[in-house]
């Protein structure tokens, strides 16, 4: 089955004590049901932050950020969105 996968970025800069950024992973079954959802903070690894989010889009999963931050303070997400 092929399916598109979603990428949202979502700025949060009314919090000051906000983390890094939240992401929201989900994944589906064969017949296109969610199959879980897991929610991960990240606190202060930009680059651990990154390699899970691309690894995670990679393999198919849909993917929600919460952040303090923009997308371009994140260089590797930057360059996957405007490829």
């Amino acid at each position: 089955m092929i399916r598109t996968i979603n990428f949202q970025f979502c700025i949060n800069t009314d919090d000051n004590d906000f983390p890094l950024a939240i992401a929201r992973f989900t994944n589906y079954n064969e017949d296109g049901s969610v199959w879980f959802v897991e929610q991960i903070t990240y606190e202060d690894d930009s680059n651990y932050f990154q390699t899970e989010v691309l690894a995670a889009i990679n393999g198919g999963s849909d993917v929600c950020v919460l952040s303090p931050f923009e997308l371009k303070d994140f260089e590797w997400l930057n360059e996957l969105v405007n490829a």
